[in-house]
């Protein structure tokens, strides 16, 4: 690895760890015990795996797999896995668009089972997301291809414009 790219990692792993932070502080007081807000790590992708044999799974995306590609290859990603306790609810992966003005999620994903934050997910996902695009200088975040209508209209009740050449659902941060 170049030294430009390990000063790169380790300059947005700050912005990203900043951005978790904070999304635990703004979690209700009766929540802060339960969430933890991580990167995602080797214990974080072996529970995924056992989302690929779930008939309830609706993304086609192989974490164990695909992640190290994704995040070498993008050193300033915006990474996050949340948990209720010890059980993995959810994971997410993003990237600044080339200018930096946008914040794109390109993958996220909550275990198909059941689970405590099953409504949860998209909002304390955001929590960390719209810091991190703070954090970054982003003025704007976007959910990139919905995986189907009802989820792109749940991201609309929410705040997000669709934009359909794009694919993809956006909002601006203040």
């Amino acid at each position: 690895m170049k030294a430009t790219h390990r000063s790169a990692e380790e300059r947005y792993e700050h912005y990203r760890e900043l951005a978790r932070r904070s999304a635990t502080d703004a979690l209700p007081i009766e929540l802060k015990n339960q969430i933890r807000f991580d990167k995602i790590n080797f214990q974080a992708l072996v529970q995924a795996k056992s989302w690929d044999e779930s008939p309830l799974r609706k993304l086609d995306w192989d974490w164990s797999r695909e992640y190290d590609l994704y995040s070498f290859t993008n050193p300033k990603r915006f990474e996050l896995s949340i948990w209720h306790r010890h059980q993995l609810c959810a994971l997410s992966l993003g990237r600044p668009t080339w200018s930096g003005a946008r914040l794109r999620l390109d993958s996220l994903e909550a275990a198909p089972h059941n689970h405590p934050l099953r409504a949860k997910i998209l909002p304390l996902t955001l929590l960390a997301l719209e810091e991190y695009a703070e954090q970054i200088g982003a003025h704007e975040i976007r959910i990139m291809k919905p995986v189907n209508e009802k989820v792109r209209d749940y991201y609309s009740s929410k705040g997000f414009t669709y934009n359909s050449h794009g694919d993809y659902c956006w909002r601006s941060i203040v």
